[in-house]
């Protein structure tokens, strides 16, 4: 009976276990915070922009991260505006960008960025012609890597 009352602590679960409820905790923070951070805004010419406060680590340990869109509406334009981070040593130009499909395009800064120093970087999705749960990806390639990052862009479009 006393076994039955007793607490657990983390020595009673298996260091397996207590690194992928770690993960998981992690990654909720992270899902919550992201959403939270973005702060949709309707703009005159049918374009909504995602003000993001983001921001991307591009770094050797890093091969890309996500970015959620949300529901929009078929033939709505959303523009998500991020920060990119150089997590290398050495200054980083963006060299090139390319898209998955013609929807999307990207506008970045072509000028050397400083080791921890912030970039501006931002794309656009046409949800014309596209219904339900959308992916589409973003690569970039970097002076400073010979691997490419991708920024995975998802959304729903609502008919």
């Amino acid at each position: 009976v006393a076994e039955w009352h007793r607490s657990c602590s983390p020595a009673d679960v298996p260091k397996k276990s207590q690194g992928r409820m770690t993960k998981s905790i992690l990654f909720l923070v992270a899902v919550v915070c992201a959403v939270g951070c973005v702060d949709r805004t309707s703009l005159n010419d049918g374009t909504r922009e995602a003000v993001a406060s983001r921001t991307i680590l591009l770094a050797d340990s890093m091969s890309r991260d996500t970015v959620d869109l949300g529901r929009m509406r078929q033939g709505e334009i959303v523009r998500q505006r991020l920060l990119l981070e150089n997590g290398y040593r050495e200054p980083m130009v963006i060299l090139s960008v390319s898209t998955s499909c013609g929807c999307t395009s990207a506008e970045f800064d072509r000028h050397p960025v400083q080791p921890g120093a912030l970039s501006d970087f931002s794309f656009e999705f046409d949800s014309k012609g596209f219904a339900g749960d959308q992916i589409k990806h973003i690569t970039l390639r970097t002076s400073a890597s010979p691997k490419p990052f991708t920024i995975v862009v998802t959304g729903c479009v609502a008919r």
